[in-house]
């Protein structure tokens, strides 16, 4: 009998700390505004007409071609820190390679995470490539992630960051609306994306939206964001202002096959999705390399038949023209995720005639 009284109050304990921790994690559950300001600021108009622009989900420095990852269906939850150290500094010189892109658009930098052994690759960025101006905005910022269990994903304090040779008027958050069901959402992404603003000498406005969508659903989310961005698209797309929105879409454009690049045409727990035909507004484009993929599986390490998908590209409007557009292939050696670079020019359209 004692021994039941003993177990039955070890379990009371268990529970009641686990839903005191719930309770706690909820109150303090990130919770942005939809709309933040980062800077306004008066600027000079853009006066060339000839740009380029790179864009790169470079994983934390903690998810390259050693690594599976327990929420893709692996076992790791990270790799050693020697390894994240080296794979930060060759993302470094990458990203520092000449000429140095107008605009560089990342995903999935990290503050300070224990995923990433607390390195605060923000600052690191802002420091050695400091010819660019650098917007940063949490997408992901929870005390503690309590799985996997027995080696729990810890801290994580990450997000989106846009770097631009050029000052913007303005840089504004955006919070993707929806998320998954509580309580799953308090551990969970909070999704946005990031618009830095330019006035051009021609009148015209240049938007360029760095974005990170919803991954691991089964749908439904990626369509509501989808949704909320192309409302946010066509409020100003008036025929005259250049829009670019690129980054990682976690979703297939819709020329491209699912099982485009292998044999494997999803992992264990991601299934691949593909925007659908219609989305875009009369006139715009996806622009992508079609050689090339810029994503692997995690649910195994890197090897021969791993899922590889392209998932990473640009939305353009009408008024811009692409020169290149081409996929980095690094082998995915230091990110699940490969580079991708554009380079672009305007259309003048003529005004209509009143």
């Amino acid at each position: 009998m004692k021994l039941i009284k003993v177990t039955l109050g070890s379990i009371a304990t268990l529970v009641i700390a686990f839903l005191f921790f719930l309770g706690w994690s909820t109150i303090n559950d990130y919770d942005p505004q939809p709309q933040i300001t980062l800077t306004k600021q008066n600027a000079p108009a853009l006066k060339k007409d000839t740009f380029s622009i790179l864009i790169w989900n470079i994983g934390y420095a903690g998810l390259g071609d050693n690594m599976d990852f327990f929420y893709d269906g692996g076992e790791q939850m990270r790799t050693s820190k020697n390894r994240t150290d080296k794979n930060f500094q060759n993302i470094l010189k990458e990203l520092k390679k000449t000429p140095q892109p107008d605009f560089l658009l990342l995903q999935e930098v990290d503050i300070d995470s224990k995923r990433s052994y607390h390195q605060n690759q923000v600052e690191r960025i802002k420091s050695e490539i400091h010819s660019h101006n650098w917007y940063f905005t949490h997408n992901y910022l929870v005390d503690f992630v309590p799985m996997p269990l027995g080696n729990p994903l810890g801290k994580v304090e990450s997000g989106i960051m846009s770097g631009s040779l050029h000052s913007p008027s303005s840089a504004t958050r955006y919070s993707y609306k929806g998320n998954f069901d509580w309580p799953k959402s308090v551990f969970m992404l909070d999704r946005c994306f990031l618009s830095l603003t330019y006035p051009l000498s021609s009148g015209d406005t240049l938007f360029i939206v760095n974005t990170h969508n919803t991954a691991y659903d089964e749908g439904a989310l990626r369509e509501k964001q989808m949704q909320q961005l192309k409302t946010w698209i066509t409020k100003r797309n008036n025929g005259q202002n250049k829009i670019i929105v690129a980054g990682d879409w976690n979703q297939l454009p819709p020329e491209v096959k699912i099982d485009e690049f292998g044999k494997n045409p999803q992992s264990k727990k991601y299934s691949p999705k593909k925007i659908p035909q219609e989305f875009l507004p009369e006139g715009w484009q996806f622009i992508f390399d079609p050689h090339t993929p810029t994503n692997r599986g995690l649910d195994t390490v890197y090897h021969s038949n791993s899922y590889e998908t392209l998932i990473d590209f640009f939305a353009i409007s009408p008024g811009i023209k692409p020169i290149e557009i081409k996929t980095k292939d690094l082998g995915f050696i230091n990110s699940d995720h490969q580079p991708v670079y554009l380079k672009f020019t305007f259309v003048h359209q003529k005004q209509n005639a009143q």
